[in-house]
Order: C-alpha cells, then sequence, then structure tokens
C-alpha cells in the first residue's frame, strides 16, 4: 500500500508540540519520559525500534538507554525535523527512516 502523503502536510509538523507551560506544565513530560522507559524498558544491547517516530522525541529520551535506535516515519517533513534535532543533539545512535509502518522494509534484517 501506497503512503497517502495528505494525512500529514509539512506544515503539520512544524507545529507539532509547541506548547507553553499553561497547557503542558513539566510534571507532563516527567511522567511521559517515566512512562516509556519503563514500558520500553530499553537495554545497553538493544536496538528499539519507533514507530510513527513524528519528530522524534521517544527516540531522544531512549538513546542513552540502548545501543541503537530507528524512528520510521511516513512523513518526510517529520523525518527531516528528526534528523536536523539529532545531528544538533550529536546523537550517533540514532537514525529516521522514512517508510509506513505497513511496510518495514527500510528498517534493515537484524535490527
Amino acid at each position: 500500500m501506497a503512503i497517502d502523503r495528505s494525512l500529514y502536510p509539512d506544515g503539520y509538523f512544524d507545529t507539532l508540540h509547541k506548547t507553553t507551560v499553561f497547557a503542558a506544565p513539566a510534571r507532563k513530560w516527567i511522567e511521559r519520559d517515566r512512562d516509556i522507559l519503563s514500558l520500553v524498558a530499553p537495554k545497553p544491547d538493544q536496538t528499539v525500534l519507533d514507530l510513527g517516530s513524528a519528530r522524534g522525541d521517544v527516540c531522544f529520551l531512549l538513546a542513552p538507554h540502548c545501543r541503537q535506535v530507528i524512528g520510521l516515519d511516513a512523513s518526510p517533513r517529520a523525518v527531516e525535523i528528526a534528523e536536523e534535532e539529532r545531528e544538533r543533539r550529536g546523537l550517533e545512535n540514532v537514525r529516521f527512516l522514512p517508510g509506513d509502518v505497513e511496510d518495514c522494509s527500510p528498517i534493515p534484517d537484524g535490527s
């Protein structure tokens, strides 16, 4: 099945998660991060796959806890934004790939 690029136009990801302290208090992000780490329970020798990675927030959270994180998203703009942030943070164990969760062929076997 082909990716329907009209679902998430480029501008969607440019404005995603731009919040104020009133809309998203720090407690919200602390609890979210705690819950993600508890659920995923990443280990230093693991590769973690984030399907629908959007701007990469979860990938960046997981990066210090595992060998490699691969983010897959159908939006080229989301992948571009995530890759720019990855470079800004200097993370070598994170990468982002364009693709749809229905077809994970961009992910190398054995990841």
